[in-house]
């Protein structure tokens, strides 16, 4: 990993483990088949990160 960010440039980011991208994935997407379903608020966003335990400046880059 420390090769491959040196030779490309880029920073590492946040690094979670498969359960808490599992955990996340299974939040975000649990209502998208509603009939009443709309895109969640930067501060819904926020509030769901922040509920799986992701939170820091890497997790708030996105919002505005």
């Amino acid at each position: 990993m420390a090769a491959w960010l040196h030779e490309s440039g880029d920073q590492r980011g946040q690094v979670v483990t498969a359960q808490t991208m599992y955990d996340l994935s299974r939040d975000w997407y649990r209502n998208r088949m509603d009939v009443d379903w709309s895109p969640p608020t930067a501060k819904e966003i926020g509030s769901l990160f922040a509920a799986h335990g992701l939170v820091g400046p890497f997790w708030r880059a996105s919002q505005p």
